[in-house]
This record gives structure tokens, C-alpha cells and sequence, in this order.
């Protein structure tokens, strides 16, 4: 969920910028120093030791990878966590719009013989783990197409990890403002309190306690009574992103259509910290008639589907509803807790 730690990556970088030395001597046919080639050796022990089960890389590559293919990857990464190595590449290719390797300067900077250029290229094919695991975009044709990461690989280096990109059926929401503007009695912010420590330290214990995921909240009250609000203060005081989550979103054009979405909702939501605000509870847990291309039967396997995700989603996740304690929502009785809005005296207080 958090970015990945980098400091098993620096004796690449360090090696692939020693590497780069050497072959600009090479160039110029000039001599490597001893004590260049004993750092060397002790670089590629730190590197061959991160490489191992259990060193770092398997933190990032799924599947495992031979020493071509970690030499090819790693060239391919040095420019995104490492700039230095981007001005290296654009010095040694001779073109400053090139911060990325190419195949030929690869073999160039290992000092491949012919077969060593064969392994290089294999290792860039569409059937190697490089491409079938999605670390690599295509290198293009020839042997000087630029060799660049594919974009979440750049994101988990630089410790975005996707925050503030939307799960599947949800958008991002920005909320201003303090807890004051919420028009809330002392004991309703007290839950909204106790919720936020739930979330933050684990279950409350006793009648709140839970075997597994969570925790949810049901907010309800009318139009304009602060609930948006109020769960975009619980995402501040986390400094964690609230996603919006309405039905339409979720709803497709078959029962497997709809199910598929709301697997790809939480699944892409686990892997890291966010709020989610179903904002449409009513068309949401209602089990109330619906009219769908579906059917009933259909609907109803939907919304249990959703139902089981949303317990187990071990995340917050909060359900807006304008119908305080509705008698036919499927959701009484299974919401961790249940916060009311009252009628609010300024209109203008978000909903």
C-alpha cells in the first residue's frame, strides 16, 4: 500500500553508473583502475544478494527472472529513481532526448559478445517474463529502440502507488472545511470520533468487536445535512483519499458484467488506504422492486455480491442513505455503525 523502499536498488544504480564509466574509458581507450574493478565486484555482490529471494526485488517482480533479464529491468528503472543514470544514458547514446537504454547500449555497457546481444534481445521478447509480466512496454524494433518501465512500475518506485487514482466505479472527492461546519450534537461527533479511531487502531472491543474487515458506518439524514462532509473530514484526519462510489457505476448489462465490477472496485481498493463513500445507499442496499435489463433475481444476487465484498473489504467504507433507519434496507443490522444527520438550520451545508 505504501511506496516501496528503494534502498536495496542503489547498488544497481551505483554499478550501472560504474558501468557507464567504464565503457566511456573503453571509448577513449583508457585504463580502469584496480580499485575501480575490486568496488565493481564488491557492488555486484550487494546486487547479486538483493536479487535473491527475499532482497528486495521480489517485492516488485511476481515471477522469477534470470540475470539477463534483472541487468535489462534494471537499466530500464535506473532513469525513473535515479536521474544521474538518465543523463548517462543521453551522454553515451549521443542524443539528450534519450534518457533510456536501448538494446545495443546494453550489450554496449556489459560487454556482450554476439551471443550475450541474443540474450539481451530475448529478454525483451513478447513471451518473456519482462513483457508477460507488464515491467517493460515494448522496445519497438531494432536494436536502438528506447527500453522504458511500464507506468505502475514507475508509480510503485516513486511511491505513488496510486493514491489518488480512482478505484474502478468510483471518482475522487476533495472536501474543505472543519469539524465545526458539521451541524452535529456532541455525541453524534463522538461517533464520528470512535469511528475514526476504529480505523485507525482496530476494533472497539465488546459489542463493536469484528473477526474481519471493516469497519462500516451507515450515515443517514436528508438532503444537505453534512454526510459528505462529514466523511471527507474522516478521510483528512487519516490523510487518506475519499473515493465516491454511486450504483451506476456498478450496475452493467448482466449479473457476471455487474459482479466483475464490484471485484474490480475492492480488489483494486485493498491494496491500499482509502475511504470509500457509497453515496447512493438507497439505490444501493434498498430491497426495494428495481427495474433492470436483468431481472429481479438478478438484482437481488447483485446486491448480495456487494454486500459480502463490503464486510470484508478491510478498509472503511461508508454508506450515505437520505432514509434514516429504513425498514427494507438490507444493510440494518450489519453496519458497524449507524450515525444520524439530523434536518440541518443552514440548507447550504453539503450533502
Amino acid at each position: 500500500m505504501d511506496g516501496l523502499s528503494l534502498a536495496f536498488l542503489e547498488p544497481e544504480w551505483e554499478r550501472l553508473e560504474l558501468l557507464g564509466r567504464f565503457l566511456f574509458r573503453n571509448r577513449r581507450a583508457r585504463e580502469v583502475s584496480r580499485e575501480e574493478i575490486h568496488r565493481m565486484d564488491r557492488l555486484q555482490e550487494e546486487v547479486d544478494g538483493a536479487r535473491r529471494p527475499g532482497g528486495g526485488w521480489d517485492r516488485l517482480v511476481a515471477e522469477p527472472l534470470s540475470r539477463m533479464e534483472f541487468d535489462v529491468l534494471a537499466c530500464a528503472l535506473g532513469p525513473v529513481v535515479a536521474p544521474r543514470i538518465g543523463w548517462m544514458y543521453r551522454n553515451l547514446q549521443g542524443d539528450m532526448s534519450r534518457a533510456f537504454p536501448s538494446p545495443e547500449l546494453i550489450t554496449e555497457l556489459f560487454c556482450l559478445d554476439l551471443e550475450g546481444g541474443r540474450e539481451v534481445h530475448k529478454a525483451l521478447s513478447e513471451d518473456a517474463p519482462l513483457r508477460t509480466g507488464g515491467l517493460i512496454k515494448s522496445p519497438g524494433d531494432g536494436s536502438f529502440s528506447s527500453i522504458e518501465p511500464e507506468s505502475w512500475v514507475r508509480e510503485k518506485l516513486l511511491g505513488l502507488d496510486r493514491m489518488d487514482k480512482p478505484p474502478p466505479g468510483a471518482r475522487r472527492l476533495r472536501v474543505l472545511g472543519d469539524w465545526e461546519s458539521l451541524a452535529l450534537s456532541g455525541n453524534r461527533q463522538n461517533l464520528l470520533l470512535e469511528f475514526l479511531i476504529w480505523i485507525r487502531h482496530g476494533d472497539m472491543g465488546g459489542d463493536m468487536r469484528r473477526a474481519n474487515g471493516g469497519p462500516v458506518a451507515l450515515f443517514s439524514g436528508p438532503w444537505t445535512t453534512g454526510k459528505t462532509l462529514a466523511a471527507g473530514f474522516l478521510a483528512n484526519e487519516l490523510g487518506w483519499p475519499l473515493f465516491k462510489v454511486e450504483s451506476e457505476g456498478l450496475c452493467g448489462q448482466s449479473l457476471e458484467d455487474s459482479c466483475h465490477r464490484i471485484d474490480a472496485l475492492f480488489d483494486d481498493a485493498g491494496e491500499r488506504p482509502m475511504v470509500l463513500l457509497f453515496h447512493d445507499g438507497d439505490g444501493f442496499f434498498s430491497t426495494s422492486p428495481m427495474e433492470t435489463d436483468s431481472g429481479p433475481r438478478s438484482l437481488e444476487s447483485v446486491r448480495a455480491h456487494l454486500l459480502r465484498r463490503l464486510e470484508t473489504h478491510n478498509g472503511p467504507c461508508i454508506v450515505s442513505t437520505e432514509v434514516p433507519e429504513r425498514g427494507d434496507s438490507i444493510l440494518n443490522g450489519r453496519a458497524d455503525m449507524v450515525v444520524a444527520f439530523p434536518s440541518p438550520r443552514n440548507t447550504n451545508t453539503p450533502s
